[in-house]
């Protein structure tokens, strides 16, 4: 069985792998339970890859269930990482275009669009 140390592991391979151990459970079965590859998990645990894609984050969520602080947590290393919104946000916004026309509506967002769309003119 292969163990990454500390060392070896991302910031979120290192919260990911400490609440599959609070949780009893092994790797192995935390990764097939997931439906992922041992080699893809390993490779999301050192790093070698970004965090997982947001359905794969929220399933990771519903497996172990983390304190809202430490969903929020993972989901915002994913993100960074990712170089993407957050998958919770993602989500919500992807299920609510009410939200996405009051942003759009938002006096700051409007200043902002102007800003990017005249940026290099």
């Amino acid at each position: 069985m292969i163990y990454l140390n500390s060392k070896n592991k991302s910031e979120y391979g290192e919260i990911l792998t400490r609440l599959i151990r609070e949780r009893n459970m092994t790797q192995e079965n935390f990764y097939k339970k997931l439906g992922i590859t041992k080699p893809y998990f390993y490779e999301i645990i050192s790093g070698k890859i970004n965090p997982p894609p947001p359905d794969i984050q929220m399933k990771i969520l519903k497996i172990l269930n983390p304190i809202d602080e430490e969903k929020e947590k993972m989901m915002d290393i994913a993100a960074r990482k990712r170089k993407e919104l957050p998958a919770d946000i993602i989500i919500f916004l992807e299920n609510k275009s009410s939200e996405l026309n009051k942003i759009r509506a938002d006096s700051e967002y409007k200043e902002f669009l102007k800003q990017i769309v005249n940026e290099g003119e």
